[in-house]
């Protein structure tokens, strides 16, 4: 699993937002998202934000990351940092993606600022079917991303080549002027040679 949040890797990061007491839900979960081509960033791995102010570090990796996937059982639902994580992805305009388990779906205090947001059901005795949703997530999600990345690439392509037909139109209209005073030149020492033998 990679858990830092380095720079180069931002267009394809899921920042993984869990309670640390849930370590054993959130192994195969980032298993799913990392099969799928995505980057699962866990903050209490990551050692390069060891010794600096955690929120910031959170803060970063949110900001660097693509999507937030939540966690949410009932230890994530009760952690003032799980909180703090949700509120900071939203704010940041940031995809926000549930797994709820059936005890927290079924008290809207415990889904809190994601009530009335649509979740994927995540049934910790029985995870099969709520890892398969989220991997069919994923897995949509990373094909409108390398979409995204291939339009992009494909506009940057356009974009060169209308560049070089510029620079070649112009190299043209040189050669067309070049061609033009090499012919006058020729007229000229035709001319001077016909007046010197005349």
């Amino acid at each position: 699993m990679s858990f830092g949040a380095e720079p180069e890797d931002a267009e394809m990061q899921l920042f993984i937002s869990h309670s640390s007491k849930d370590r054993e839900w959130v192994g195969p979960v980032c298993k799913r998202i990392e099969a799928s081509g995505f980057r699962a960033y866990l903050a209490e791995y990551d050692l390069a934000g060891l010794g600096h102010e955690l929120s910031s570090k959170i803060q970063d990796a949110i900001k660097a990351s693509v999507a937030v996937v939540v966690v949410l059982t009932e230890n994530a639902a009760g952690s003032p940092i799980v909180r703090e994580e949700i509120g900071f992805a939203l704010g940041q305009d940031k995809l926000v993606i549930t797994l709820v388990t059936p005890t927290v779906a079924q008290n809207p205090a415990a889904l809190g600022m994601l009530n009335g947001r649509e979740y994927i059901p995540f049934d910790i005795d029985e995870p099969q079917e709520g890892l398969v949703k989220l991997t069919d997530w994923v897995n949509i999600f990373a094909r409108q991303k390398q979409q995204e990345l291939h339009q992009a690439q494909l506009a940057v392509q356009r974009s060169q080549m209308q560049a070089m037909n510029q620079t070649i139109a112009q190299l043209q209209q040189q050669n067309d002027i070049a061609m033009l005073l090499l012919v006058f030149a020729g007229a000229l020492a035709v001319a001077v040679l016909v007046a010197k033998s005349s």
